[in-house]
């Protein structure tokens, strides 16, 4: 079987995971010296909240994830028999997925038949969110990998977000 993979930093919901049939992957953040995983804790994010600490000026940190807790992540499902597809943020803007990569030489040397495949969405939060989305419409709908592969490789590259000010 198939399991898909994605994170928070494509702000995508747990309702939303359990929808589209995603394990959701909590990327960290720390503000002051509180470290912060989104729905880890919790099942929804108070993003008012969390704007409102933008606004007065506080600047949060992102933290990478070990090569350990990727393990943890994956291995259950290798370890079932199942592939992996991840569909995640930009990799150029973290060094996470090195430690992700790491993880992964583990992982394959104890599990060689398991195949682990990932849709990079080049973007983060609304502009990765409508490729996690639009792939999860794809696997709840019966598409193949090879489908949601190649809808990803055509896509990725035309999402654009703008910004204004008013």
């Amino acid at each position: 079987m198939l399991i898909l993979f994605t994170d928070s930093d494509t702000d995508i919901t747990p309702k939303e995971c359990r929808e589209y049939g995603y394990q959701l992957i909590s990327m960290p953040y720390i503000i002051g010296d509180q470290t912060f995983y989104p729905y880890k804790d919790s099942e929804e994010f108070d993003f008012v909240s969390f704007y409102q600490m933008l606004e007065k000026g506080v600047i949060p940190k992102t933290s990478a994830l070990s090569p350990g807790e990727y393990i943890e992540y994956f291995e259950p499902h290798f370890k079932n028999g199942d592939d992996i597809l991840y569909v995640h943020f930009s990799s150029a803007m973290s060094g996470t997925f090195q430690a992700m990569n790491l993880a992964l030489e583990e992982l394959k040397a104890k599990y060689p038949e398991r195949k682990f495949y990932e849709i990079d969405c080049k973007g983060i939060t609304i502009n990765a969110y409508y490729t996690v989305k639009a792939i999860g419409k794809m696997h709840k709908a019966g598409a193949t990998l090879e489908e949601m592969l190649a809808f990803a490789e055509k896509e990725v590259d035309h999402a654009a977000t703008y910004f204004y000010a008013s």
